[in-house]
Parts: C-alpha cells; sequence; structure tokens
C-alpha cells in the first residue's frame, strides 16, 4: 500500500492550480480526457441497470484497447458527490485494477488530497469534521486525512500562521492609532487661536503737526461728543485718535477742561 507521502507527491501534480475549496473534479476530468455524465444518463446507457444503489459514482472503461473511452457517471443528488467523483478519478491515476480494502484506502485518501490540496487548506480550521464541511468530504474520510495532517505539523504551521497574521494586525493597529492621534494634535495645533497684538493707540497727522499755534492762535481739541476744550498733552485727548482741532473753542460755547486748562 502506497504511503500518504506517496499519495501526496502524485496529487501535486494534478493540484497545482487548486485554490478553492472544494477543488473542482470536472477539471481534472477533462485534463486526464475522462468524460462525465449523470445518473440519468447511465440508466439510459445501460438500459436501466441500476448500480447506483451501492455508489454515487461509476467509473466505466468502454471502447477498444487501442482507443480506451473512459466515462464517469455520479449521482448529483448525493451530498458528497464531488469527493465521489475524485475517488473514481483517483483508481484511475492509481491504475487499480480491482477494488480490495488496500485499494479502495489509497483511492480515498488520494481523493482527499485532490478535493482538498494541502496548500489550500484553510489555517483556521480547528477540527476533521470543519474539514468534511469545506471540503465536502464524508467525516470518515475526513478524519482520517486530518489525523495525517497533523502528523505532517498542518497544526504548527496553521498556528505560526496564526501567531504572524495576528502580530501583522497588532502593528497596523498600532499604526493607525498613532496616524489618528498625529493627525489630531496637527490639527489642533493649526486651529489653536493666536491673540492679535496690541497696538499701542496712534495721532492722527494733522493732529501731530498742529501742536500748539496756528496762525498766531493756540490750538485746542474737543472730542466729538465732549464739552470741554483740551490741550493736545491732556489726558483726555492725547492718547484719543478721534479728536478734532479748533482755535476758538469759547466762541463755540466749549467750556476749559479743569485738568489741561487750571
Amino acid at each position: 500500500m502506497k504511503t500518504f507521502e506517496q499519495l501526496r507527491q502524485i496529487a501535486e501534480a494534478y493540484t497545482i492550480e487548486a485554490s478553492n475549496l472544494p477543488a473542482n473534479p470536472f477539471q481534472l476530468c477533462s485534463r486526464l480526457q475522462i468524460a462525465f455524465k449523470t445518473k440519468e444518463q447511465y440508466l439510459k446507457d445501460y438500459n436501466s441497470l441500476n448500480l447506483f444503489e451501492r455508489t454515487p459514482a461509476i467509473l466505466s472503461k468502454l471502447g477498444t484497447p487501442q482507443k480506451p473511452e473512459n466515462v464517469i457517471y455520479y449521482n448529483e443528488n448525493t451530498h458528497y458527490w464531488r469527493f465521489y467523483i475524485f475517488h473514481e478519478l483517483s483508481h484511475y491515476i492509481l491504475d487499480h485494477e480491482a477494488d480490495g480494502n488496500i485499494e479502495e484506502r489509497e483511492a480515498n485518501m488520494l481523493a482527499c488530497l485532490l478535493i482538498a490540496p494541502i496548500h489550500s487548506v484553510p489555517t483556521f480550521l480547528k477540527c476533521a469534521h470543519d474539514l468534511s464541511q469545506i471540503a465536502q468530504i464524508p467525516i470518515a474520510h475526513a478524519e482520517e486525512y486530518w489525523k495525517e495532517l497533523c502528523n505532517i505539523g498542518y497544526n504548527r504551521k496553521r498556528l505560526k500562521r496564526i501567531r504572524t497574521r495576528t502580530t501583522i494586525v497588532i502593528c497596523l493597529f498600532w499604526v493607525v492609532l498613532g496616524v489618528i492621534f498625529f493627525a489630531q494634535y496637527t490639527t489642533s495645533k493649526n486651529t489653536t487661536s493666536i491673540p492679535d497684538p496690541v497696538l499701542p493707540p496712534t495721532v492722527t497727522p494733522f493732529i501731530q503737526s498742529e501742536l500748539t499755534q496756528t496762525d498766531g492762535h493756540t490750538t485746542y481739541y474737543i472730542t466729538p461728543t465732549g464739552t470741554k476744550y483740551h490741550l493736545l498733552d491732556c489726558q483726555y485727548v492725547k492718547n484719543n485718535s478721534n479728536i478734532i482741532s479748533i482755535t476758538n473753542p469759547q466762541e463755540q460755547g466749549y467750556l476749559p477742561c479743569k485738568v489741561c486748562k487750571k
């Protein structure tokens, strides 16, 4: 009987392009130039002789030695019909001439390797039941296949991949968190209000030029709402930019300032 490693090497030649589970048995049929037909077509070809009561798939070797014609008939109403097509294809690949216990065990294991290639088995599977569900393998054969996968270190590889992915996720989390924090810090720094500088009050140019006298008359200053007139250095007008110069304030009804006109 062939070992698991020998069967795995045989399967690799037919599963190098497989990526999805369960694998498509019809692609391998086409590659091996084996026709595939349904149960209804079998009943028609063989005058209603029903062998599907014992097996979900049948490999018929027709034609002549010079021009052989192989056909796989399958019952599409069977739950694991894909696996059983691969089972018949395994008999063909292994060139079995009998259906003994050894041939059946080899065909079952090779069918597992074909429908669920090792490189395509997901790392998140935890048990044979998970493998049976995702790869559509009968549970009894899935348990045998799972045992072989564990023997070659599938669980160790799975845990290593999980740790690697977890590390990557954690690193990405901290990178994203750092980017968010930096963006918020930059935004808050740019939007912080800067107080306007306090500028000293200015005196309008025409007031600076009219210091004390204009045409021999003393120049006084008033505010638009005030009733007193002041000298330029009076505390009530010297820092006020909204003042008006005047030469005869008393004639216009203004009173002298008690501070600057004592």
